[in-house]
């Protein structure tokens, strides 16, 4: 009834940073995603994003889940991009911000990547 967020570092054939997935919490079912693939977007795509799940990464996450997950559907009940900031090297920052004193700013790996 219960499922941990989980992270593998199993080559997606996309990227070198594999898989992550968390729960969903108000619908029954996993957030499964291929990690740090997709398109780089500047300012101006990004206004302009649709967010649509791009093929090629959702066959790479059925595959994982029919591999690893095999009590779950593998094909999706909703296919979405999901957008963050993250560094070149993918590693985490934890910074104050200069002059403004208390805030502390995570940025990287996909600090944004929790789901709806």
């Amino acid at each position: 009834k219960r499922m941990p967020v989980f992270i593998s570092d199993l080559n997606n054939g996309l990227g070198d940073l594999g898989y992550y997935g968390i729960p969903i919490v108000k619908t029954q079912g996993v957030k499964v995603a291929a990690h740090h693939v997709g398109q780089t977007l500047d300012e101006k795509a990004l206004r302009s994003h649709d967010h649509q799940g791009d093929p090629s990464i959702i066959e790479a996450n059925q595959r994982f889940v029919a591999s690893f997950f095999p009590g779950l559907e593998a094909t999706p009940f909703r296919s979405e991009s999901c957008l963050y900031t993250t560094t070149p090297d993918y590693h985490y920052v934890l910074d104050k911000v200069p002059g403004a004193g208390a805030p502390i700013i995570l940025a990287g790996g996909g600090a944004g990547g929790a789901p709806p």
